[in-house]
């Protein structure tokens, strides 16, 4: 079990890497091939599009027909190419091509290693196993972090590429240490291979009478499937829809990952760097916090290990929510505190178009350095919007007077270099720079406690056998639709001709209220029931959260809860005719 731990570890680091590294990749990448912020856009969403495209047309496909060690091996081949392309990239195509590449392998990842680790894991060690798996998510997002930072300091130039390329390493870990371990006993049962589903549940069991009596439990199950099997998957697909305890299942599912995108995680993680440019720090500083606060997750992570199995999912999370909506409001605020603090504009230049930009929810009219350097082509100095770019003001007759302590540019832009006086061209300093830090901070840190994990958990737990893998992979494609949204949207939506920084975080907190509201009343609690004891708390119609206090008292045993029916079985003859089960 401690092996399985271990390399259930490795497959999150290398996922939480691929996707975390972006972040501080993406300035010195802006600066290498002058990205405009449409193709930023485009090289973050490309991964996200073709994860969802793997984890939805692939994903379920793949772990059906060669199993969920194949599959996992092969995202790790996966992520191994993609990220030599990134390392060789000589331009924009070949960049989105890279980030294509490692999306096909974190779509098939993302899907398949918490239904593994369900499936091999004992019941009371499966939401801890795959809440480990989470920890490491992030924890790769955070090293990924710490190279960013090496990387840019040591080389400002290059840097970048081997910030991509060292996903090479953790790749050949995972996939030499996937070749030695083995495949998910229930998909061993599913292609009739029960010899070899028994050696593995002795294996990873404490007894061989354990390992017999869920072994005859999977084959149960695996017979009630076969009954009913469809190899067509439109087929699978209605068949899944049709039955009510799947369809209640299957919409808590892909709520649960609708809203942990939503909320915004996903613009800290690919643009955190970009955020804290925004907020008034500059490259460097902004790509060592981008790191740093990403730990504030790996903690929340971590506590929710601890408390997984003590508190539930349920508590969990209900109280990562409730604080995440907090602190988005208090990053909405803090932007728009950077903004009214970051130097008043007492001259804007209309020669270089300084003056104006459209704008969605104020005027426009260029009031604040925040507003100027959102301009392209405009910094700001000495109360002066100029156009200028990062070495200084190009020369304006009417301004000269305004520009003698700003320097000057000879429109050589070159990459890295800091322009002499008080010109901010990038970003501007405020006072709101330092409380977005901190809201950061407990931003990650809520997150990680529940709405980091506990989505993969619960969505591992809840579907019955006959279709785990489709409905997992219709939660999944569900998380990445929502991801690929987000991602594809943020730099534009948080520009100010569209809701600025302050209002997009407004938007993802309201997004968090309405998530917190649903999951109080349509989620269950799950912790320490077997799988096949979960899929019975959807067979009812109504309020999930309340079905379980349906059942009635629960009494404790080693390996979890025995749920105890407190009425006669008759009184819901009706119900159960209605509701077919998904086995």
């Amino acid at each position: 079990m401690r092996y399985l731990t271990f390399m259930a570890g490795i497959g999150g680091f290398l996922f939480g890497y691929d996707t975390g590294v972006v972040s501080g990749a993406m300035l010195p990448m802006k600066r290498a091939f002058n990205l405009s912020s449409h193709q930023q856009e485009v090289i973050v969403s490309s991964t996200v599009f073709a994860a969802f495209f793997s984890s939805l047309f692939l994903g379920a496909t793949v772990n059906d027909r060669f199993g969920r060690r194949i599959s996992i091996l092969g995202s790790a081949f996966v992520f191994g190419i993609g990220s030599i392309v990134l390392m060789i990239s000589n331009g924009y195509v070949m960049l989105v091509i890279g980030r294509t590449i490692l999306g096909l392998g974190i779509g098939v990842a993302s899907l398949t290693t918490p239904i593994y680790i369900a499936e091999v894991a004992t019941p009371n060690m499966r939401g801890r196993l795959v809440t480990i798996n989470t920890l490491m998510i992030t924890f790769g997002q955070f090293f990924a972090g710490m190279v960013d930072g090496f990387f840019d300091y040591l080389l400002p130039e290059s840097g970048w590429r081997y910030m991509l390329g060292f996903a090479v390493i953790p790749s050949l870990i995972m996939f030499i240490g996937f070749l030695t371990l083995p495949e998910s006993p229930r998909w061993l049962v599913g292609k009739g291979r029960y010899r070899e589903a028994f050696l593995v549940l002795v294996e990873y069991r404490e007894s061989r009478d354990e390992a017999r009596t869920e072994l005859r439990d999977i084959m149960e199950s695996a017979a009630d499937i076969d009954k009913n099997k469809d190899n067509n998957s439109i087929h699978q697909i209605i068949s899944m829809l049709s039955d009510p305890a799947m369809r209640r299942a299957l919409l808590l599912g892909c709520s649960l990952m609708a809203i942990q995108q939503c909320s915004g995680i996903n613009t800290v993680m690919y643009y955190a760097a970009s955020i804290y440019e925004m907020a008034g720090y500059d490259e460097l500083t902004a790509v060592w916090l981008s790191g740093f606060t990403a730990l504030a997750q790996v903690v929340g992570i971590a506590t929710s290990i601890v408390l997984v199995d003590k508190a539930g999912r349920r508590t969990l999370v209900l109280f990562s929510l409730g604080f995440v909506t907090l602190s988005l409001v208090g990053l909405a605020g803090s932007f728009y505190l950077s903004r009214i603090t970051s130097g008043e504009i007492v001259f804007a230049s209309s020669d270089g178009g300084c003056d104006y930009q459209p704008a969605t929810i104020w005027d426009g009219i260029t009031t604040y350095c925040y507003d100027c350097v959102g301009i392209p082509g405009c910094g700001y100095c000495n109360g002066v919007c100029f156009p200028g770019d990062v070495l200084g003001p190009v020369i304006v007759e009417d301004t000269s007077s305004f520009q003698s302590s700003c320097g000057s540019s000879n429109n050589s832009n070159t990459a890295g270099t800091t322009a002499v006086g008080n010109w901010e061209y990038d970003a501007c300093s405020g006072g709101g720079s330092s409380i977005s830090v901190i809201f950061m901070v407990l931003y990650l840190l809520a997150f990680g406690i529940g709405m980091g994990g506990m989505p993969w958990t619960i969505n591992s737990e809840i579907y019955c056998l006959k279709y785990r893998s489709l409905a997992v992979s219709f939660s999944t494609a569900t998380n990445w639709i929502g991801n690929l949204i987000i991602s594809a949207t943020f730099l534009t939506l948080s520009s100010p001709s569209a809701l600025t920084a302050y209002g997009a975080f407004g938007l993802y907190g309201s997004v968090a209220l309405f998530g917190w509201i649903w999951l109080y009343y349509k989620l269950p609690e799950t912790k320490g029931l077997s799988l096949e004891e979960i899929e019975e708390l959807f067979q009812r119609p109504g309020d999930n959260n309340y079905n379980v206090r349906r059942r009635g008292s629960h009494r404790r045993r080693s390996d979890g809860m025995i749920p105890v029916n407190t009425q006669d079985d008759d009184d819901n003859d009706d119900d159960d005719d209605d509701d077919d089960d998904c086995e």
